[in-house]
């Protein structure tokens, strides 16, 4: 495999799913935003495609405003924060736990006060449950990412100012704030490298060019192989795969 068609599929690897999810969840909001102006507005078509009868009618007609601010609220931070997350602005993380917070807060005093479970029926009830729990899944997805990122930079930051004063073969970015080295001691142990490799796929940990040298140098690439599928860093099918995965890291690694 080509080094730069395993770039392209471990950053392909890394982006899906923070791509899929984000769309998803805008896509729910933005239909949550449709439904919020098509049950609000009366609209005969709509109430009768779903097969809301007078009932629901009645129960959204003179909906108390200070329900309505929940719904509001929920409703437009639970759709911005996906699309800030795709942006990776660190606001998305606290717009989605708003909009969690305030569809719980709407939830509860809607089911204990104006008999939402019987009036909407359970499947649109279990509906909304299931559109509560994704969004507390949205924040936590966003505080997780965001971490990573930060961690990243963090990471780099202090990767210059260490590199700028002696020659470092690895880092780990705790304990804060000065982090951990890694000397040719440390890399000499093949247990220290595997858990440098589990720092370092989850971005808290970065191996630098003469970190990878040394590496190779000492273990050989297949010893790092073994090393690394133990940990589950890179998903290589062989020796070649995984060589070309090194290729790769040392091409992007600092200095």
């Amino acid at each position: 495999m080509k080094i730069m068609e395993v770039g392209i599929r471990m950053k392909r690897d890394r982006k899906w799913h923070l791509w899929s999810f984000s769309i998803f969840m805008i896509f729910i909001y933005f239909m949550g935003i449709y439904d919020f102006f098509m049950m609000l507005s009366h609209n005969n078509a709509y109430y009768t495609s779903h097969g809301y009868g007078q009932e629901v009618i009645e129960y959204f007609t003179n909906y108390p405003f200070y329900f309505m601010i929940f719904w509001i609220v929920n409703l437009l931070a639970g759709f911005i924060a996906p699309i800030l997350l795709i942006l990776k602005d660190e606001r998305s993380k606290n717009l989605a736990l708003i909009s969690a917070i305030a569809d719980m807060i709407l939830m509860i005093l809607t089911f204990s006060f104006r008999n939402r479970w019987n009036v909407l029926g359970r499947g649109v009830s279990a509906f909304d449950f299931f559109i509560l729990a994704i969004t507390f899944v949205l924040y936590l997805y966003c505080r997780l990412h965001l971490r990573k990122i930060e961690s990243k930079r963090f990471t780099n930051r202090n990767l210059d100012r260490r590199l700028c004063m002696e020659e470092l073969l690895a880092f780990y970015i705790y304990p804060l704030p000065k982090g951990t080295e890694y000397g040719k001691e440390q890399l000499n142990d093949e247990n220290k490298v595997e858990e440098l490799f589990d720092y370092a796929q989850i971005l808290e940990a970065c191996i630098t060019k003469k970190g990878w040298e040394y590496l190779i140098n000492v273990h050989g690439y297949e010893t790092l192989f073994e090393i690394d599928t133990k940990s589950g860093w890179h998903d290589a099918e062989d020796i070649k795969d995984f060589i070309s995965y090194v290729e790769m890291e040392k091409n992007y690694a600092p200095y």
